[in-house]
């Protein structure tokens, strides 16, 4: 069997199957040492996940405030936020990496458009709300923004 398939037998926790080729494959000599232990500790990831789900503050995090800094001229308003509390502290890093050509990096597109599936934001014309939940460690935090505006705004599509 390929290594793909070695895979797929743990991942869908079909043990004696992939105990049983194992066994064979020591027969055979064939190294499957590297399939296994990818595809186990991405079980074990996964498990691990869902054992963070029983927890209440895990599934439904409390709102956190954002921290918001504001720029504005005659024609335009911008506004800059982080997933912190403060400008200054820690906050969730929702950054996806790849090593596409052999090293490390943050892949910018992947990045832009994992917030933007996360990301809900709200301009109304009165009000600015945006809500992103995102983990902050092994913590799952709910930052959430609201902003009264002074005049009404034509909020740009």
């Amino acid at each position: 069997l390929p290594f793909e398939e070695v895979e797929r037998l743990v991942r869908l926790s079909w043990w004696r199957a992939a105990q049983a080729l194992i066994a064979r494959s020591h027969q055979a000599k064939l190294d499957l040492t590297a399939p296994v232990r990818r595809a186990t500790s991405e079980v074990k990831r996964e498990a691990d996940i869902l054992l963070k789900w029983l927890d209440p503050r895990f599934a439904n995090p409390e709102p956190t405030p954002m921290a918001a800094r504001w720029a504005q001229n005659t024609t335009a308003t911008m506004v800059a936020a982080r997933f912190a509390p403060r400008w200054d502290a820690p906050g969730a890093n929702l950054a996806v990496f790849s090593t596409e050509r052999g090293k490390g990096h943050v892949d910018r597109q992947r990045t832009s458009e994992k917030i933007a599936s996360l990301l809900h934001v709200n301009i109304s014309d009165s009000r600015v709300e945006a809500e992103i939940t995102a983990e902050q460690g092994s913590v799952r935090k709910r930052y959430t923004l609201s902003l009264d505006l002074f005049d009404e705004v034509v909020p740009e599509k």
